[in-house]
């Protein structure tokens, strides 16, 4: 009975990669998008610093964490089995992404050390709420 379900859901597997990116990037416009009408609304009021640290950390960190929760929950969720071994396959692929992301940002000259930091926050926050997914995973 568990084996034939498996069989009716092949399609599931060739659909994982791209909803995952697909909705974690969505996910991760939107936090950015809702990030930036704050401010704006902060803005307006004269309430908002740019200098400060939250600004920063918000419109890059923030969303970072969303796209690697979001990556790692939609490649549990659709996978029809092996749950736990999709997404860890899936956040080792992000994770590989993530590092030659930032490896970039800090061997290219044209980016400052202060960005290249907060690319290195951002990568390393996406990764960790991706591995926060698969411990829940693991858990079901």
């Amino acid at each position: 009975q568990g084996t034939k379900n498996y069989t009716y859901q092949w399609w599931r597997w060739p659909l994982l990669p791209f909803a995952s990116v697909i909705v974690a990037m969505v996910g991760s416009t939107l936090m950015a998008l809702f990030l930036r009408g704050v401010f704006w609304l902060q803005e307006q009021q004269g309430g908002v610093n740019f200098d400060s640290w939250y600004h920063p950390f918000a419109i890059y960190v923030l969303p970072a964490a969303v796209f690697g929760y979001l990556y790692a929950h939609i490649a549990c969720a659709i996978a029809p089995r092996g749950k736990l071994i999709a997404g860890t396959v899936m956040v080792t692929i992000l994770g590989i992404v993530t590092a030659l992301v930032i490896s970039n940002y800090w061997l290219s000259s044209e980016k400052t050390i202060k960005i290249s930091i907060l690319f290195t926050i951002a990568g390393l926050a996406s990764i960790i709420s991706s591995i926060v997914v698969l411990v829940k995973c693991n858990r079901k």
